[in-house]
This record gives structure tokens, sequence and C-alpha cells, in this order.
């Protein structure tokens, strides 16, 4: 059982989160508060953190910033659910989720980053923000399982779990090398347009 911990203090769905992961099967700690986090996270060793983006008495950035700074989530990729604000471009963060999707793909992504055995057409590492790509790619047109990850390491750890066709990477042109290099997977395409995802579809169906 895959052991989540779900930081979120929005009063109007404090529990929304670990009800929808527990449903699922998972294991979830969850608190409406940074300090408890930070003090039990290396006690209780998750698998995976989920954070909501628009918490009312923590400041998103510092958290998140803190986290990857002290090597909490080393071992444990990290969501991020995010409504209208955008608040993006954090090093670290594994996976963006908006939250009109959360009961279906939450537990979808969870489960690919803890378990594994899914089978994804592209994983997309963007180096840029998710709400660019969400605007460039018409997403829901697309018949394919599409995954959208911003941690290389992370992304690492979800191909060796999962069943990827292809990797596509976006970013700027000199770190495309290192990404390739690091991820050791034949199948890795670099994209220098967000919009030539769609061709690379269609070249490996």
């Amino acid at each position: 059982m895959c052991r989540v911990f779900v930081i979120d203090d929005e009063k109007n769905h404090y529990d929304v989160y670990p009800h929808i992961l527990e449903e699922s099967g998972f294991e979830v700690f969850a608190t409406e508060n940074a300090f408890k986090l930070i003090s039990y996270a290396p006690e209780l060793k998750p698998e995976l953190y989920v954070i909501n983006s628009e918490m009312y008495d923590i400041d998103y950035n510092n958290l998140v910033e803190h986290l990857v700074i002290n090597h909490f989530t080393d071992n444990a990729p990290l969501i991020v659910m995010y409504g209208n604000n955008e608040k993006f471009g954090h090093y670290g963060v594994s996976h963006y989720l908006h939250k009109p999707d959360e009961h279906i793909k939450l537990p979808q992504i969870a489960q690919a980053y803890c378990g594994g055995g899914g089978k994804y057409d592209i994983l997309l590492i963007d180096d840029f923000t998710p709400s660019n790509t969400q605007k460039n790619i018409p997403i829901n047109n697309l018949n394919i399982s599409y995954f959208n990850v911003h941690d290389t390491k992370a992304a690492k750890k979800f191909i060796e779990k999962n069943t990827v066709n292809a990797v596509a990477v976006h970013c700027e042109a000199e770190k495309y090398e290192k990404i390739k290099k690091y991820l050791d997977f034949e199948n890795t395409f670099y994209v220098e347009n967000i919009t030539n995802v769609k061709d690379l579809i269609s070249f490996i169906k």
C-alpha cells in the first residue's frame, strides 16, 4: 500500500484529497499544518506528496522550496493541485494536476508513481509552465494517455514502473542532452515547439 502525505488548509474541502486517495486504496496522512508536515515526513517516509497550491494560511512557494531544498522529496514525487491561480515553475515538483480533474486523475497519477503498471503513449517532460502546455496542446481532443511531468528524477522512476512508448522533452536545447542521458530511454525526442507533440504522437502510432 502506497503511503501518501497530503497538506491542504483550504477550509471548503480540507478532506477532499485524502478521501479520494483513501477510496482508491492509498494509506493517507493529512494535515493542514506545514510544521507537522516538515516534522513528521522524515519519520513517516511517504512515497508521494500531494499539496494544494491555493492554501490560505501556508505560503505554497516557501513550502515547496523547503521540501525540495531539504531533500524531503528525494525519494518521493510531489504532486501539486492547482486551480485558477498560476503558481508554477518549481524544480522538484513532479506533476501538476488541475483541480477539476482531481477525482479521476489524482488516483491515476498516484498509482503511476507508486505502483506503476500503466501504459502511456507520451511522457512529456516540460521545462516550462503546465498552463502553456495545456493551452497549446488540445489534450482532451487527443485519443492518447497523456502524462505531464516536471521533474526528471520522478520521470525516470515513472519510466521504470510504467510502459511508455516515447518521451518528449520540451526545454532549452542545451538541457536536452543532459536529460536524455540521465533518463537512458531509447525513444526520447527533443520537442522545440510544444505543438509538435501532436506530430510525435502520429509518428509513434
